[in-house]
């Protein structure tokens, strides 16, 4: 199966080589709370609307409150952004760092679902390994990431009407 997912990597890599890679980091307000199903099929909505493949991150739900990263090809990366900016689920969507990449910092796309802070994850069928635990927020080589994922984890990202 690794070399199968090798094969893939590289048609990816070769699809985008000449595309600048950035990452996207913003957050959102759920209109109404999600349970785990309903969270799985919103991402996963969007997800089919672009090119997934192409693009790795982690989104993180903690009550209404959602926090992306997501890396790849800037085409990709701009249109999953436009996407989730005007559903019908989500609003007060606010992009709070979009700059280019040398590399990128996540291997695949995962979500973290309940109480981030107490590490109640959820895996996303098909979207790779389960998001990083904090402890392993200090190896992600930007800075930025690693920042704001520990601060939403921490609490400090709240909307106005929490």
């Amino acid at each position: 199966m690794s070399g199968k997912r090798d094969s893939d990597d590289q048609k990816r890599e070769q699809r985008y080589r000449d595309q600048k890679l950035v990452h996207c980091i913003y957050t959102a307000q759920l209109k109404a709370p999600l349970d785990e199903v309903e969270l799985e099929a919103h991402l996963q909505d969007h997800y089919q609307q672009v090119d997934a493949g192409a693009l790795t991150g982690v989104s993180l739900c903690e009550g209404r409150r959602l926090f992306h990263v997501i890396e790849g090809p800037e085409q990709e990366v701009d249109r999953l952004y436009k996407t989730m900016s005007i559903d019908k689920v989500s609003r007060q969507t606010v992009k709070l760092v979009h700059k280019p990449i040398s590399q990128r910092d996540f291997s695949s796309m995962s979500a973290a679902y309940g109480e981030a802070g107490k590490k109640v994850f959820t895996r996303l069928e098909g979207n790779g390994a389960p998001a990083l635990p904090r402890t392993r927020l200090r190896s992600l080589k930007n800075r930025d990431t690693a920042n704001l994922l520990e601060q939403f984890l921490e609490g400090r990202w709240r909307s106005r009407d929490d």
